[in-house]
């Protein structure tokens, strides 16, 4: 009984025709792709403009403030 519930009907068979079932998955397939590769690119901008040394971020700090406030490592 719990696998009968799985199947599409009839009924909504006729409501939703396959080419427009096909055409909904594609487009919800394609969204997500974009999403995906806005993702992908924000982190990858993010690694690329990122400092790799702390040293990096204190001089930055110390250039606006005093030495004892930047020392938080």
């Amino acid at each position: 009984m719990a696998a009968d519930s799985l199947y599409i009907s009839s009924a909504s068979r006729i409501i939703l025709p396959r080419a427009t079932f096909r055409c909904l998955i594609s487009e919800l397939q394609r969204i997500r792709a974009i999403k995906f590769g806005i993702f992908l690119g924000l982190v990858t901008f993010a690694i690329a403009v990122a400092p790799e040394r702390p040293e990096q971020l204190a001089s930055i700090c110390e250039k606006h403030h005093s030495v004892d406030a930047c020392r938080v490592w």
